[in-house]
C-alpha cells in the first residue's frame, strides 16, 4: 500500500506482538477476521486512520486480501487521499476485478 503507518523493519514483529497481546479473538474468529471486524467498526465511526492501520496489518499477513484492499482504498478516499485510494484500488482490480471500483477509477481520471 502507498502510505504506511507501520515501519517495514518492525511491521511483522508488531503484528506478532498484537497476536500475543490479544486474548483470543471474539467468538472463535481468526485474527484476520477480528481485524476486519474492528476495521468495519472504525470505518463506521469514521476513524479512518484506525481503519488504515488495521487494513495494513491484515495486508502484512495476507497481501492479497480483497476486503482489506477495498476498505483501505475507501479509507484513503474518505480522507481525501485520492491518489493513494487510486493506487490501492488499481492493485485490488488486478487481483479481483470489481465493477464498482472500476467505475470509481474511471471517474477519478
Amino acid at each position: 500500500p502507498p502510505r504506511s503507518t507501520l515501519s517495514s523493519s518492525s511491521a511483522a514483529s508488531d503484528v506478532y506482538k498484537r497476536q500475543v497481546d490479544r486474548s483470543r479473538p471474539s467468538s472463535g474468529l481468526t485474527l484476520v477476521d477480528q481485524m476486519h471486524y474492528e476495521g468495519l467498526i472504525a470505518s463506521r465511526k469514521k476513524d479512518y486512520a484506525e481503519t488504515i492501520r488495521l487494513c495494513e496489518e491484515i495486508l502484512l499477513l495476507e497481501p492479497d486480501n480483497v476486503l482489506a484492499l477495498k476498505r483501505l482504498g475507501s479509507a484513503f478516499y474518505a480522507l481525501g487521499e485520492k491518489e493513494n485510494a487510486r493506487k490501492v484500488w488499481e492493485q485490488l482490480n488486478e487481483i479481483a476485478p470489481d465493477k464498482k471500483i472500476t467505475e470509481l477509477l474511471k471517474q477519478m481520471k
